[in-house]
């Protein structure tokens, strides 16, 4: 089963994809625009994707704070276009964890523009080892 992973930001909108018992892999980055689910409506078609994962920013009490909030409305219209599950994942710290790991692989500030489909990935790598670790 496909999942596709969306790190949600109000500028850039990062994507990973993977499949159960695989690992993400980052997909691409998308400029936040009014096109944009329709975008992500095409991409789902063509990767085939069953399932939808969101990061949820989470405030450090796990409450729904007004990032979050921002993510749920773009969901919203999401569910919409692609009439596909959508489950939302705690992404606390991934951004953080994405640019750690691309500090430690020597990227130079000005090539680090993936950091939200790294984040994207981490997020579903998070999800796809909990669902093994489930079975």
């Amino acid at each position: 089963m496909s999942i596709l992973a969306i790190d949600y930001g109000e500028k850039r909108i990062g994507l990973a994809i993977g499949e159960i018992g695989g690992l993400a892999q980052t997909l691409k980055v998308l400029s936040n625009s009014e096109k944009v689910v329709n975008k992500l409506g095409e991409i789902c078609k063509e990767e085939n994707i069953k399932k939808i994962l969101i990061g949820l920013p989470l405030d450090s009490k796990g409450k729904i704070g007004f990032a979050a909030k921002g993510v749920q409305a773009f969901t919203g219209k999401l569910s919409r276009e692609v009439q596909l599950p959508i489950e939302f994942v705690d992404e606390s710290l991934t951004s953080r964890e994405a640019l750690s790991h691309t500090i430690r692989a020597g990227k130079k500030r000005k090539d680090r523009k993936n950091l939200d489909s790294i984040s994207a990935a981490i997020i579903l790598q998070e999800y796809l080892d909990n669902y093994t670790l489930k079975d």
